[in-house]
């Protein structure tokens, strides 16, 4: 599945953040749907009033910019979980397609 610059962006940075911590960090280049799921919840905390403002601590400069990214970000993650869900449910129906052919 092709990931945009934005989210390679955004996993980059998230992946600096684990490695600062030793968590094991995102392969941009082989997202599971779990978490392209995760990182859709973690945009939508991010963009939270608070966290998107660091409580009020950076400029109204750098916010706008800031939540335009993230809802960039969060728009491309949607599009990559609607594939997943169109993958899902086309492998659900081959799956149902051959296990009737077997029982008749």
């Amino acid at each position: 599945m092709k990931v945009s610059k934005l989210v390679k962006q955004y996993i980059t940075d998230i992946n600096f953040r684990k490695a600062v911590f030793n968590e094991p960090v995102l392969d941009v280049n082989n997202l599971s749907w779990s978490e392209v799921l995760d990182l859709l919840e973690r945009i939508e905390n991010d963009l939270s009033p608070e966290n998107l403002t660091c409580d009020g601590e950076i400029p109204y400069a750098q916010v706008i910019p800031r939540a335009r990214f993230l809802n960039a970000v969060r728009d491309d993650l949607d599009k990559m979980n609607d594939q997943f869900q169109i993958d899902f449910e086309l492998n659900a129906e081959i799956d149902q397609e051959l296990a009737n052919e077997r029982s008749a």
